[in-house]
């Protein structure tokens, strides 16, 4: 019977080859919000690059990472949705 831990690790390095990645490249996070949060808190925004756009369809946890990311100098831009779609 497999271990979680094995579990994780074999479900990563699957997922690696999947995307052609290695699996110390790949991370294990509990939910999507944590993983947006980890992205957005590595950026550094300057004036000249500090836009994010996202969509008013997005879920709200995700939005709320995004909007945080303002007080670090983020200008957040939200596309409406039509119908349930976002257009080009």
């Amino acid at each position: 019977m497999m271990g979680r831990r094995s579990f994780a690790a074999r479900a990563r390095t699957l997922f690696a080859v999947l995307i052609h990645a290695n699996p110390e490249d790949v991370a294990w996070v509990p939910c999507a919000s944590e993983a947006a949060f980890q992205v957005a808190s590595t950026q550094q925004f300057a004036p000249s690059r500090n836009r994010i756009i996202t969509n008013d369809l997005e879920f709200p946890s995700i939005t709320h990472v995004r909007l945080a990311q303002g007080r670090h100098g983020a200008d957040v831009h939200f596309i409406r949705h039509l119908g349930g779609t976002i257009g080009a």
